[in-house]
């Protein structure tokens, strides 16, 4: 199998849990950086990084990976990724690439573009999965997923722009770009992402609080298996997202219950 030659000569992942990882799995099969150097606050998780063969180098820091990359992704919890940007402003390779894979853009924009500028592209892959971890993540993970890019004065991909070199690593691995601000992202993820997950934590918390579970979950068939899927995800990093996104979130969610009285409305009214 001939490979294509590489698009970039480094490329640093700092946090290697389900995106970080199954990016590096693809960086590395795809042959789309010649070096891939990580880091992560777990030692093991390097150590598994290396011993699947997920990157070239496990590196002490988060400074240490990032060091002469053309690329820096930040795949950290989203809780994390301002101070991450901010420690890494001394040694990151100018004029490389910084971007991230957080799933609410405003805040992480607002920080990445005053400390790096236009080196700074905000990132969100949508193709996540209710498990976490390095153990969850895989090749070919990105394929036709779409894949927010993202900058407070809408993106354009200007070639040798810091958004065309995005654009370019999001294609590499399979992904589609799509171009927003950080309002349109976090208005968008609010509706068709974040607002699924509440309902899903919701829905799951109250059948196991009902004085009939078990009886009930015996009944228990395809659309119990669908609408509670999603509840299996991280709750630690979802209360961040929550909260990261509270005002987008609160919105949606309100025009949600309002839709919810109206049916409930209709059942008491016999229509």
């Amino acid at each position: 199998m001939i490979k294509n030659e590489p698009l970039f000569t480094k490329v640093a992942v700092i946090g290697v849990g389900l995106l970080g990882g199954s990016l590096c799995c693809d960086l590395v099969a795809r042959n789309v950086a010649f070096h891939v150097a990580v880091w992560d606050p777990s030692s093991a998780v390097l150590n598994k990084a290396l011993e699947r063969g997920m990157a070239h180098t496990a590196c002490q820091s988060a400074c240490e990976a990032a060091e002469g990359a053309d690329v820096v992704v930040v795949a950290s919890p989203p809780q994390h990724i301002p101070d991450v940007l901010n420690e890494l402003v001394a040694t990151a390779k100018q004029p490389g690439l910084i971007t991230d894979l957080g799933s609410v853009k405003s805040p992480v924009c607002t920080v990445g573009e005053a400390l790096y500028g236009t080196r700074f592209v905000g990132g969100h892959p949508m193709a996540g999965s209710a498990l976490s971890g390095i153990s969850a993540s895989h090749e070919g993970l990105f394929i036709g997923a779409p894949w927010a890019v993202v900058r407070t004065e809408r993106p354009v991909e200007e070639t040798g722009s810091p958004t065309e070199t995005l654009c370019r690593l999001i294609r590499a691995v399979g992904g589609k770009p799509l171009l927003l601000t950080p309002n349109e992202h976090d208005e968008y993820t609010a509706l068709v992402s974040h607002l699924p997950h509440m309902l899903s934590f919701a829905f799951q918390s109250l059948v196991d609080h009902s004085q009939n579970r078990d009886a009930a979950l015996q009944l228990a068939a395809g659309s119990y298996r669908d609408f509670s899927r999603i509840s299996n995800a991280n709750p630690e990093m979802w209360d961040a997202i929550f909260k990261q996104n509270r005002a987008q979130i609160l919105d949606i969610t309100q025009k949600f219950v309002t839709k919810l009285q109206a049916m409930c409305g209709d059942l008491e009214n016999d229509i």
